[in-house]
């Protein structure tokens, strides 16, 4: 089990990039400059043993399967509903051997429960990042490539469902499993 008392940070500088994605989803397009603010955002993922603390210390529901499909997207709700199953929680415990991997099936509203309780366990306000930067720390500072690394998408270095390569390894990866980027998350 995850021992963390607080988050481990980095920190993301302050200044502009260009954010979104030329061939991506419409809501991605059209790429434009956003200036963020400094700001720090969590190394790692909040693992299933991180979220278990606080669902020990606060009584709050464990993630869960609600309402299914999780996604209707394309037609991928079989493919999301097949992908959600290992990842149910069972009286309160998160998914035997996941500990270490990243809590999924948790809604928006339950993302902000934790940063309201790691909050006041740490004394520092932890909130959700904004879409902006979330993609400028994903980024790692290369923001004319797709891809921290180059324009490739490469198993090594990131999960990838749609890669048929990686097919054997479906679902998500223990936190910290791929190389950090230059911004070392």
């Amino acid at each position: 089990m995850s021992q963390r008392q607080t988050p481990d940070l980095a920190r993301i500088p302050a200044g502009d990039f260009l954010m979104g994605a030329p061939d991506a989803e419409e809501d991605e397009r059209p790429v434009h400059r956003v200036y963020v603010s400094e700001f720090s955002i969590g190394r790692f993922t909040v693992t299933n043993d991180d979220y278990a603390q606080f669902i020990r210390a606060t009584g709050y529901p464990a993630p869960a399967i609600r309402g299914l499909p999780l996604i209707t997207h394309g037609g991928r709700d079989a493919l999301f509903k097949e992908m959600a199953t290992p990842y149910v929680w069972e009286n309160g415990e998160p998914p035997p051997g996941q500990g270490a991997h990243p809590v999924v099936l948790v809604r928006y509203d339950d993302a902000l429960a934790y940063c309201e309780w790691m909050s006041e366990k740490i004394g520092r306000v932890v909130r959700l990042p904004t879409e902006a930067e979330w993609e400028k720390a994903a980024r790692g500072g290369a923001e004319s490539l797709r891809y921290p690394w180059g324009n490739e998408a490469d198993v090594t270095r990131g999960n990838y469902l749609s890669d048929p390569a990686a097919k054997s390894k479906r679902g998500t990866r223990p936190a910290g499993t791929y190389p950090p980027n230059a911004y070392g998350l």
